[in-house]
């Protein structure tokens, strides 16, 4: 059984490529997409265990969004 490390780690490997895209559509700058990303993922980390995984993505880049429009 995967541990939730593992799962973060499978996960970012994963799909972070794509998320960082997706913060420099937020935020127009590279640097600042990258840590909307680490931003979000920090933020979902304590409740990863109870998202659903398939819609994991997804909450992130919610997460993300609000993080960029608060900025």
């Amino acid at each position: 059984m995967a541990t939730t490390e593992d799962e973060v780690a499978s996960f970012v490997a994963a799909r972070h490529r794509d998320l960082t895209r997706f913060g420099f559509m937020l935020a127009g700058d590279r640097a600042a997409g990258e840590d909307l990303v680490q931003e979000a993922l920090l933020r979902c980390l304590p409740a990863w265990e109870r998202l659903d995984p398939l819609g994991v993505e997804a909450y992130i880049r919610k997460v993300m969004a609000r993080l960029a429009w608060k900025a």
